[in-house]
């Protein structure tokens, strides 16, 4: 009997120290997540990639709890198919916005940002093909109520950019 009050005993405790009496209230999604919502959705996507025509699909949905958004996209480039997904994310600590990514050509990145208005810039570092530093930005331009642009730019020296590869979304109804 000893025994079996010992392990109730126990287990009484492990339960109460996992789940503490008054413990705080879950944290809940700020206005900063719900700058998210006007990409949630569905996305056709057509562009130009040089003298190329771009074509595909975007999708982003919240994540269970609403603090971060999902990404899924398939899009054709000549000759190429991509796809991609990724995680979008505010940080309070720094009031920043980033989002984490990876391909089916085995390449990932991190962009970090900021929204102003209707526009998101985001920077990361990356190389050339020839293995230089290269300072990519990505600038989202919200087109409400159902549209945005995407636009990306490289810039070997932090202030002069090659703005390119402009991507149209369009919301699917």
């Amino acid at each position: 009997m000893k025994r079996v009050l010992l392990v109730v005993l126990a287990s009484a405790v492990c339960v109460a120290a996992a789940h503490p009496l008054g413990a705080a209230e879950p944290r809940k999604p700020g206005p900063e997540h719900q700058r998210f919502a006007y990409l949630v959705g569905d996305w056709t996507v057509e562009g130009m990639d040089g003298q190329a025509r771009v074509t595909g699909k975007a999708s982003f949905e919240w994540w269970a709890g609403g603090f971060h958004l999902l990404r899924r996209w398939d899009i054709q480039y000549p000759g190429v198919s991509e796809k991609s997904f990724a995680v979008y994310e505010y940080d309070p600590e720094s009031s920043s916005y980033s989002f984490h990514w990876i391909n089916n050509s085995g390449r990932s990145g991190v962009r970090r940002g900021t929204v102003s208005g209707d526009t998101w810039t985001f920077y990361s570092d990356e190389k050339t093909a020839d293995g230089k530093p290269l300072k990519a930005r990505l600038l989202v331009k919200e087109l409400p109520p159902d549209a945005m642009t995407w636009t990306w730019g490289g810039s070997t020296d932090g202030q002069t950019w090659d703005d390119s590869s402009p991507l149209t979304f369009r919301r699917v109804k």
